[in-house]
């Protein structure tokens, strides 16, 4: 697959990560109160929306990086290891909002 193929499907993705982030926060502000009989899950729904704010950010910056650098990036340089710190936060923030959702979620059933 060649590199311009890469950098198309990374940038996809990032804003998929970010609009759903986006969705996320917007849904969970909509019907936050409706959360607020959860007494012991209020830390685990602000750890959430802080993980989603982060990945909005951190894809921004990411999709910065991409777009600004459309040739190439050098391998080892300054916008190579904060493109490769952005991906990092933006899988791992995302996965573990989602994370601390399910864990509300199961923990009120």
């Amino acid at each position: 697959m060649p590199g311009y193929e890469k950098r198309k499907i990374t940038i996809d993705l990032l804003k998929h990560f970010s609009a759903l982030s986006v969705g996320i926060i917007a849904l969970t502000a909509s019907f936050l109160g409706n959360f607020s009989h959860l007494t012991h899950s209020k830390n685990s729904i602000v750890f959430a929306v802080i993980s989603f704010f982060l990945v909005i950010i951190f894809a921004s910056i990411a999709l910065y990086i991409l777009l600004a650098n459309i040739q190439k990036i050098e391998y080892r340089s300054f916008s190579h290891k904060l493109l490769s710190f952005s991906l990092l936060i933006v899988i791992l923030g995302f996965f573990s909002g989602t994370g601390a959702f399910v864990y509300v979620i199961l923990r009120n059933l």
